[in-house]
C-alpha cells in the first residue's frame, strides 16, 4: 500500500513529464519541411514560458530545440522561411535577446536555423552563435525583413 501511495504522489507531482501543445506551425515554401512551436500545456504551473521548436521532414521529426526565452504570452511570435526553404527564422515581440537583434516593427530576432546543415544561430540570453542583419541580408526570405536603424557608434 505504501508503494502505491508513493507512485500516486509521484504521478500527481511530476506527472509523466511535461506535455506540449502546438501553438504555431509553418510549412516551408517547397513543402518539404514543417516547423512547429510547442508550448508546455496550459495546465502546468509555469514561472516562465518554456517551449520547443520541432522541425519535421516528410512527417518525421528531424530536430527538436528546447527553449526558455519568453516572458510574454503565446501568439506574439512567427516563423519566416527563406525562399529556398533552407533557413527558418523565429521572431517575436517578447523574446529576451542580446546583440543586434531587432526588426523595425519591434520584433526581435531570436533563432535562425539552417535546416539541411542543422546549424543554429541564437540571440537568446544563453550561449550561442549570434546573428544579425549582416547575415540575414545574405539570405532571401519569402517576406522582406526591415531592420531597425542604428546610429553610427551605437
Amino acid at each position: 500500500m505504501r508503494i502505491l501511495r508513493w507512485i500516486v504522489i509521484a504521478l500527481i507531482l511530476g506527472g509523466c513529464g511535461p506535455t506540449y501543445t502546438e501553438t504555431l506551425a509553418s510549412v516551408s515554401p517547397d513543402g518539404k519541411y514543417r516547423a512547429k512551436l510547442l508550448d508546455r500545456s496550459r495546465n502546468m504551473i509555469r514561472i516562465d514560458r518554456n517551449f520547443r521548436v520541432a522541425i519535421e521532414a516528410e512527417g518525421e521529426t528531424i530536430q527538436v530545440l528546447e527553449l526558455s526565452p519568453d516572458e510574454g504570452a503565446e501568439g506574439a511570435e512567427r516563423f519566416l522561411w527563406s525562399v529556398d526553404s533552407q533557413h527558418l527564422l523565429l521572431v517575436g515581440r517578447n523574446f529576451l535577446t542580446e546583440g543586434d537583434a531587432a526588426l523595425a516593427g519591434g520584433e526581435k530576432l531570436y533563432l535562425l536555423y539552417h535546416v539541411p546543415a542543422r546549424r543554429l544561430w541564437f540571440n537568446g540570453r544563453t550561449a550561442g552563435e549570434r546573428f544579425g542583419p549582416e547575415l540575414l541580408k545574405t539570405i532571401p526570405f519569402a517576406e522582406p525583413l526591415v531592420f531597425e536603424e542604428t546610429e553610427p557608434g551605437e
